[in-house]
């Protein structure tokens, strides 16, 4: 490493180029205003912001122990709602993880008005929080974060959020909703079924044999879910040809029929119920994850 090196570099790029190198040694020195990365025979320039011009801009919040959150235990409920969340910049609520911590647990929520995914986490004795939205990217860098230390915490109020873990700090600002707060729980509320149906077995295989066949051209493809007589079939067609799959149900699926894009039951494994619902497919399991995907009546 070079010798007095301090300030801001595009980090997306300083990390790509550390990925990409397989030397042993990297040299990072200043010439004016540029960051000069040396690795074997590799040389770069980056732009640099010196810290002085960077304190101007930001400054980092205090991290407050007393009030953070064991990272690991809400991290499988952050990897379940990033599925749902929209990159649509119109739509500002969609575009992050919505989650309030009350009674001891915190509730997560994303939709991208397509799917809905949310999940319960139990968190035992804890101060109750305002609602917050986490930005996605914010969520998909904690991940990294959080896998990274088994002892990383999280806390978040009411205009940040923050990440500790290591020796690093993630911060973010969180969302603005900029309107009414979407009603996540009426959303579920309208589409869940009064009695849930289990998965049936095999049908993580059918899925993947329904986005093969619906990925083999470009213009989206759906998949026919009909449950009628204790059987399920899974019915995909597109100008290559068609895959059909029949597999049987508990008994307690109502007979109905809609299409869905496949590619969003693609883990559909992790959940052990599926319910095929009028115009929705809802599906949860045992670790207080529901997920809800739109589906167009058949």
């Amino acid at each position: 490493m070079g010798v007095g090196f301090a300030g801001a570099v595009p980090g997306e790029q300083l990390l790509g180029l550390l990925n990409a190198s397989k030397s042993a040694e990297v040299t990072l020195t200043v010439e004016g205003k540029e960051l000069l990365f040396k690795a074997g025979r590799v040389k770069a320039k980056l732009a640099l912001l010196p810290p002085d011009s960077f304190d101007t801009l930001f400054q980092m919040p205090t991290f407050d122990t007393s009030h953070s959150i064991v990272a690991n235990v809400v991290r499988p409920a952050i990897e379940h709602c990033l599925r749902s969340v929209s990159s649509d910049a119109t739509l500002p609520q969609h575009n992050g993880i919505t989650v309030r911590v009350q009674r001891g647990a915190m509730v997560l929520y994303a939709t991208n008005t397509t799917t809905l995914a949310s999940s319960h986490v139990e968190l035992g004795k804890t101060k109750d929080r305002a609602r917050a939205i986490l930005p996605k990217r914010f969520c998909q860098e904690a991940i990294r974060l959080i896998n990274y230390s088994n002892k990383a915490l999280l806390q978040f109020d009411t205009e940040k959020a923050m990440v500790r873990a290591e020796g690093v700090l993630l911060f973010s600002r969180l969302i603005d909703p900029g309107g009414e707060p979407l009603d996540f729980e009426d959303m579920i509320n309208k589409h869940w079924p009064e009695h849930e149906a289990l998965a049936p077995s095999r049908l993580q295989l059918a899925v993947e044999r329904a986005c093969i066949m619906a990925n083999s051209v470009q213009e989206q493809r759906f998949t026919e879910i009909a449950c009628k007589d204790g059987k399920m079939r899974l019915h995909t067609q597109s100008p290559y040809g068609e895959v059909e799959d029949v597999l049987s149900t508990d008994g307690e699926q109502d007979d109905w029929s809609v299409k869905v894009d496949p590619s969003y039951l693609k883990d559909i494994e992790r959940f052990d119920k599926l319910t095929i619902v009028k115009e929705a497919i809802a599906c949860s399991n045992g670790n207080g994850d529901i997920y809800l995907i739109a589906a167009r009546a058949a």
